[in-house]
């Protein structure tokens, strides 16, 4: 895990804190009746949708936010985190924050690494940033479980991940100088956080996750069926050698596993992988049983971990890792099998078809077109999930100097819309759209035509 310590506003400006949990972090946030947990304005919109700024200065210039914020859990829309989620983590007795603190091995004093709400000793609200969305626990209300965690002889902790929720962290009431915790190796596979707070709430009788639904985890679809020639593997083999360090073998092994196995490789063919990147590095370790837990997950049906593992080691460069990645495999894609909740149906494509001549005159009036254009220009063609293709393009537009604020939209889930809205104006531009679904993931396609 990672901290970083950051500049916080003052304590009773809390039009800045309102700011600062918009811009630093990267969530919604509304104008509240913070002492009463009561939201001034209505926010079910913006469970999905991302806050505008526009918005957001107009209930700063109504000088709404006096009494308090409140902010969206679950998904961050924008900043450095966007495509990540935003977590609260409620200990609300002695004993939940002891039971919380006995991480593995070790004893994690939170107040000290993590942003937290520190105003009543016996009670601890904690903040993390995760790669995944982390499932909602409600507190314990049965009686017998009430009288437990009044007299300490339970732990009272909830857990807010979901878009649904709303936090209160009015910052008069005190807060560490620390801003959110990253858990660098979360997945959708039982991360190190899910299971501590599992284990804590088995050990005591309490409620969490008690059915795990293919909302909160992967089942995969996948036949598993292809097979790259010995240039393909060196080509592939060859965009993880500059990070796999000693230190970073283990976690780059089971990161590249997964993605091989969600990619639709044969377990022959990540075990080649797997070697010749041994090979090459000179790792005195072979590292197949990596590849063989992992295949056996995917038989199983359940989670296996591949980007929010490899995100940490290799940065801002992963979009672009990824899209030469997936250029080696379109070969073997397989675009017209669109698998819906477990069953194959036919593409629902939004295949458009080109114009003969470019109406120039209104691309040159949009600049998120001219953007897309250069993007897709310079590769033909891409198939990438939308927080991916966001990154990417994001990328993009710094590598070339843009300013990508003003032009792409802050979320993956607005990237497909506008991509949408403007299919005409990608068809005139010379570019074809395709938004298709398969082993249970979204993809957008985009080629030149």
């Amino acid at each position: 895990m990672t901290s970083q310590t950051i500049q916080l506003p003052p304590l009773n400006d809390f039009n800045a804190w309102a700011c600062f949990w918009y811009y630093d972090i990267g969530v919604n946030v509304i104008p509240t009746d913070a002492e009463k947990k009561k939201p001034k304005v209505t926010w079910k919109s913006l469970q999905k949708e991302s806050l505008s700024e526009g918005l957001l200065n107009e209930w700063i210039s109504q000088g709404l936010f006096k009494d308090g914020i409140g902010v969206i859990t679950g998904n961050i829309c924008r900043g450095k985190h966007i495509g990540k989620y935003l977590t609260a983590v409620d200990l609300d007795n002695k004993l939940a924050i002891v039971e919380f603190s006995n991480y593995g091995s070790t004893t994690i004093c939170w107040q000290d690494i993590t942003f937290a709400e520190t105003r009543d000793t016996n009670k601890l609200h904690i903040y993390f940033i995760t790669y995944e969305q982390i499932p909602d626990k409600a507190p314990d209300v049965t009686p017998e479980i009430i009288f437990k965690k009044k007299n300490n002889l339970a732990p009272s902790i909830e857990v807010k991940g979901s878009c649904k929720k709303l936090i209160y962290p009015t910052p008069n009431r005190g807060y560490h100088p620390l801003s959110p915790i990253e858990i660098i190796d979360f997945s959708k596979s039982h991360s190190d956080l899910i299971n501590h707070i599992s284990e804590i709430c088995n050990k005591y009788g309490l409620t969490y996750i008690k059915k795990i639904t293919d909302e909160q985890y992967a089942q995969y679809n996948i036949l598993n069926d292809v097979t790259l020639t010995d240039d393909e593997i060196q080509k592939i083999v060859n965009l993880w050698i500059p990070y796999y360090r000693s230190g970073n073998r283990h976690v780059i092994s089971e990161g590249t596993a997964g993605l091989y196995a969600k990619n639709g490789l044969t377990i022959n063919t990540a075990n080649k992988l797997s070697l010749e990147l041994s090979r090459i590095t000179y790792d005195d370790e072979t590292r197949l049983v990596d590849v063989e837990t992992t295949y056996n997950r995917l038989l199983e049906n359940k989670s296996i971990q591949s980007i929010g593992l490899l995100e940490p080691i290799i940065g801002d460069g992963l979009p672009l890792i990824l899209s030469k990645f997936h250029d080696i495999l379109r070969p073997y894609n397989k675009e017209e099998d669109v698998v819906h909740n477990g069953s194959n149906i036919s593409a629902s494509s939004i295949s458009m078809i080109a114009e003969p001549n470019h109406d120039k005159a209104q691309i040159s009036d949009n600049p998120f077109i001219q953007l897309i254009a250069r993007f897709i220009h310079e590769r033909n063609k891409i198939r990438l999930e939308p927080k991916i293709l966001l990154k990417e393009i994001i990328l993009f537009a710094t590598n070339q100097g843009l300013d990508y604020l003003k032009v792409i939209p802050q979320n993956s889930s607005w990237l497909g819309r506008t991509l949408t809205s403007n299919s005409d104006m990608l068809i005139k531009s010379g570019i074809l759209l395709n938004m298709v679904r398969s082993n249970g993931r979204r993809y957008i396609i985009l080629k030149t035509h």
